[in-house]
């Protein structure tokens, strides 16, 4: 796997986050931030894609979550 791409919006407080991960080099990165910002936001949706569990924003419900994670270029993880 070469990269992951990442587009998400609304799901555990992340308001918008859209980035490709760079694996070409090693097997994962580090994302490093203040507390509050976003790591353990950006671990619970994970977690709930790899668990099968629609991830959503619990601070407001109503918002529709918009979660794509790609795998390399083209292959559609979740949606």
């Amino acid at each position: 796997m070469d990269s992951i791409k990442v587009d998400l919006e609304y799901c555990y407080g992340i308001g918008k986050l859209k980035e490709k991960f760079d694996l070409k080099t090693s097997n994962g990165c580090v994302i490093y931030s203040q507390n509050g910002t976003m790591k353990t936001s950006f671990a619970n949706t994970f977690d709930d894609v790899a668990n099968g569990r629609k991830p959503e924003d619990r601070i407001f419900p109503y918002r529709e979550t918009k979660k794509e994670i790609y795998k390399g270029n083209i292959s559609k993880i979740y949606l």
